[in-house]
């Protein structure tokens, strides 16, 4: 595991149970601290290790993550599940090692393997929910909790 990410979301809707994690096996995953010890999905688009991922700090279903491709994805997992909403290549021949979002989730920071940091502004649907996002994202984590008891 290279990080860990919890939801920092809790109103109008709990989400604080909710985390991700990325991976030298050049996954994500999402995890739910009431679900117990398997991960209620597996995020399996990079072609590289994924060294950090991090949760937008105001849409509950959206999270960016950064590869040892030197790739930016923003994921909404009220969109799809399978493949980011987006992906920008910001190094040819570098690791990006680290992600971080601007408190109104208007900016996106990333830090590569050699030390520079690059800045991104995110899209307003990116950065501000819209009211409906918030029970599409339950039903979403519903169906996916169903999901994995399912396959126990």
């Amino acid at each position: 595991v290279t990080s860990v990410s919890a939801s920092p979301h809790s109103e109008p809707v709990d989400f604080s149970g909710l985390f991700i994690s990325t991976s030298m096996d050049w996954t994500i995953r999402l995890w739910d601290r009431k679900s117990g010890a398997r991960a209620l999905h597996v995020f399996e688009d990079s072609s590289d290790y994924v060294y950090d991922a991090k949760w937008s700090p105001t849409h509950p279903a959206v999270f960016s993550s950064v590869d040892g491709t030197g790739n930016l994805s923003i994921w909404n997992l009220n969109t799809d599940l399978d493949i980011p909403i987006g992906s920008i290549k910001v190094c040819e021949d570098r690791a990006l090692n680290r992600v971080a979002w601007g408190k109104d989730g208007r900016k996106i920071a990333v830090g590569t393997s050699h030390g520079y940091c690059h800045i991104f502004d995110a899209k307003k649907e990116v950065a501000v929910p819209r009211k409906e996002d918030w029970g599409q994202l339950s039903q979403v984590v519903d169906d996916l909790k169903a999901k994995a008891e399912s396959a126990q």
